[in-house]
C-alpha cells in the first residue's frame, strides 16, 4: 500500500514566534560577547592577586613571621626583619628588643598602606592585651616569673614539644632545670 505525502509534511521546519526570535539573538548575543570577553579578561591573568590578609598561627617563630610577612607584602627576603629597628615595637625590657614570644598568633588585615613595622607592632600590642589579662599575669606570679620568663618558657615548650600531650613533659623538664 503506498501513501501519499505531500513533501511539505516530510520536511520539519521550525516556526519561531517574535520572542523565540529575540531568545535566540539575545542568546548569541552573550555567547558571542562570552567569546570575546574571556581572552580579554584573562590577559594579564599571570598576576596573582595580592592577600589581604596574614595569617599567623600558634607556634610559629619570629623567623617564620618575618618570611610571611615579606611573602605577603611582596617584599624582598630579609626586609621584615631589617626593619624591626624601625618598628618601635613596645616589648618588655627584659626582651631586649627581641620579639620571639610577641608576634602574636591571629589573622592580621593587608590594607593598601600595610608594612613590615605596622604589622610587627599589631603583633605585640595584640600579644601584650593577651598577655596582660588574668590568667597569663596571674599563672606567671603563681611560678614567681614575670610575664615574659612565662612567654619565654611558653614558647621554648611550643617549640620543642612534637605534640600537645609532650608539653606537660617539656615543661616539666624546664622547671626542673630551672629549681
Amino acid at each position: 500500500m503506498q501513501m501519499n505525502t505531500s513533501p511539505r509534511s516530510t520536511r520539519s521546519t521550525i516556526r519561531l514566534t517574535r520572542r523565540g526570535r529575540l531568545a535566540l539573538i539575545a542568546t548569541g548575543a552573550v555567547v558571542a560577547g562570552t567569546a570575546v570577553a574571556v581572552p580579554l579578561l584573562s590577559l594579564g591573568g599571570d598576576e596573582k592577586p595580592r592577600p589581604t590578609s596574614l595569617v599567623i598561627p600558634e607556634g610559629w617563630r619570629a623567623s617564620q613571621v618575618y618570611e610571611a610577612v615579606d611573602k605577603a607584602l611582596e617584599l624582598p627576603p630579609g626586609t621584615t626583619r631589617k626593619s624591626l629597628a624601625k618598628a618601635r615595637l613596645r616589648l618588655p625590657v627584659d626582651a631586649e628588643g627581641n620579639p620571639e614570644g610577641y608576634l602574636f598568633p591571629a589573622t592580621y588585615p593587608l590594607g593598601g598602606n600595610a608594612t613590615p613595622e605596622k604589622l610587627l607592632a599589631a603583633m605585640v600590642d595584640t600579644a601584650n592585651k593577651k598577655f596582660s589579662g588574668a590568667p597569663i599575669a596571674a599563672g606567671a606570679q603563681r611560678n614567681a616569673m614575670n610575664v615574659y620568663q612565662a612567654v619565654t618558657i611558653a614558647s621554648i615548650v611550643q617549640a620543642e614539644a612534637a605534640t600537645e600531650a609532650d608539653m606537660g613533659k617539656v615543661s616539666r623538664v624546664i622547671f626542673n632545670r630551672l629549681g
